[in-house]
């Protein structure tokens, strides 16, 4: 808040020059039309904003501070149209002067020129409530009831107020939704622990007594009082559960567990089982042959011989050609047979229980 001590105006408006002393008390303009009144008022803004509210906005045409502020005689002559502005600070303790001309409207001269004069004089500049006019109150006075709100906030420079309203209004319901979801998150924690702890309702000392019962079967120490960071879980994860265990996906175990209770049940069903006897039936036919199972054998090679099969080569004697037998299945008998006649050559053809020499 400001106190004005004394106003000079030179050729602004229609004053050519005019000082009043105010002495730092409340006052009042009165006098005939034409005589200065507005321009005084005018005098006073323009001094303390750099602006002259009735000469711009709606209905102001193409007026302006630089070329209507000055007076009519020294309308080419902006830097000769000056008010000066003697006013006490209060919450300073200080006499402040302001000088401020049309020509550098936007550029006053303040004395004493300090961050917290200048603080006060920007306040003010944002509030010019004393500006308001005859025209303007009887305009005000015919607006409607809606439209003569807004131009009074406005006037107050209260136009932003709605948008901060709404904003709070947001921030409000943000707020009262976050705190409801609290609240449902803090009753089902509350009812949780009532029914790990079996308790009727949650109290400080039914909590810690519960707890201290349940960690004592555990071999773990009580725990003293219940504050803020207490936990009562204190001690009870172990290191095992503090690794990380595999996560396996649902389809693939699902699978897998399918594929091996398939290969299972094959290991039981008929034909396993005869396959099984005539491998048995030749081992035993085997066995019976003295003069194969004294026979030496040369070193056998395997070599690719497919995608799916393999070869047994002899390295020596040669045979004419090269004798193959099929890896799927051995017949033991057929390959002595091949190495002995070194012209036979054996194919084994897979049949169900049984090989066959072709």
């Amino acid at each position: 808040m400001i106190r004005a001590k004394k106003l000079r105006i030179q050729e602004f408006r229609g004053i050519r020059d005019l000082t009043l002393d105010f002495g730092g008390k409340n006052f009042a303009i009165c006098g005939p039309n034409g005589t200065g009144k507005s321009g005084v008022v005018d005098a006073l803004e323009f001094v303390l904003t750099g602006n002259i509210s009735r000469l711009v906005g709606a209905g102001t045409g193409g007026l302006s501070v630089k070329e209507h502020g000055p007076h009519v005689d020294s309308r080419n002559k902006p830097d000769k149209a000056v008010v000066t502005l003697t006013v006490d600070v209060p919450s300073l303790q200080k006499e402040v002067t302001i000088t401020r001309s049309v020509r550098e409207a936007k550029k006053p001269k303040v004395v004493p020129d300090t961050p917290e004069v200048r603080a006060v004089l920007e306040r003010v500049a944002l509030h010019p409530e004393f500006t308001l006019s005859r025209r303007e109150l009887i305009r005000y006075v015919l607006a409607e009831p809606g439209k003569r709100a807004k131009e009074v906030q406005e006037l107050l420079r209260l136009d932003e107020v709605e948008s901060v309203r709404a904003l709070l209004q947001k921030i409000a319901n943000a707020s009262e939704r976050e705190a409801n979801t609290i609240a449902e998150m803090r009753d089902s924690a509350a009812a949780a622990l009532r029914g790990a702890l079996v308790l009727t309702k949650l109290s400080a000392a039914d909590i810690v007594t519960a707890a201290n019962e349940k960690r004592a079967m555990l071999s773990l120490p009580p725990v003293p009082a219940l504050e803020a960071n207490t936990s009562i879980k204190d001690g009870v994860v172990s290191a095992a559960a503090a690794v990380p265990t595999a996560r396996v996906a649902k389809a693939h175990a699902k699978a897998d567990i399918a594929q091996i209770r398939e290969r299972l049940d094959s290991l039981s069903s008929a034909e396993f089982s005869s396959v099984v006897a005539d491998a048995v039936a030749a081992s035993s036919d085997l066995t019976k042959d003295e003069h194969f199972l004294q026979t030496d054998l040369p070193p056998v090679r395997w070599t690719p011989y497919s995608k799916h099969t393999r070869s047994l080569l002899w390295p020596s004697p040669r045979p004419r050609r090269d004798t193959r037998v099929s890896s799927g299945k051995s017949c033991w008998r057929c390959i002595a047979l091949a190495e002995a006649s070194r012209s036979c050559r054996a194919s084994l053809v897979p049949h169900p229980g049984r090989l066959r020499c072709g």
